[in-house]
């Protein structure tokens, strides 16, 4: 029997010895099909987008000026998807939640990124943030 080492319930660890939160347990909900259908068909990368939040707010996120440039530039792609997606719903116009992150999403993506060390990490905290939270609108508008 292998050797158990305490760990957090929500955490696993895999083959290559990382430790991975376990998949969500999936739905025969056909509005939760459907949510995962549209992304997929949108080309976002759910993990890639959920990655790179943890890339940037993570408890160990400690980006240097070079990861700082490419995380930034990731989250602007990433952003630009879910405002797409938001606005090219084909059953229901988003919510005046929706409708607003997506503006301060689409302003602070359209802000020139700073270069300054402090304030470059700030910015990409900030895109960090509002990615995250279009993601959840989005998942909550769904749920609606």
């Amino acid at each position: 029997m292998p050797p158990t080492t305490a760990q957090e319930p929500s955490v696993r660890r895999t083959l290559d010895g990382t430790s991975r939160k376990p998949a969500r347990v999936w739905s025969r909900d056909d509005a939760v099909l459907e949510r995962i259908v549209e992304l997929l068909r949108a080309g976002l990368p759910l993990d890639d987008a959920y990655d790179a939040l943890e890339d940037v707010l993570g408890e160990r996120a400690r980006p240097d000026a070079p990861e700082v440039e490419a995380q930034t530039q990731k989250l602007r792609g990433i952003i630009q998807q879910l405002v797409d997606l938001a606005l090219e719903r084909r059953d229901d116009p988003p919510s005046e939640d929706v409708t607003a992150l997506v503006a301060r999403a689409q302003a602070l993506r359209a802000e020139e990124p700073p270069t300054d060390g402090a304030q470059a990490r700030g910015h990409l905290r900030r895109l960090a943030l509002v990615t995250q939270d279009v993601l959840e609108a989005l998942d909550e508008d769904d749920e609606q």
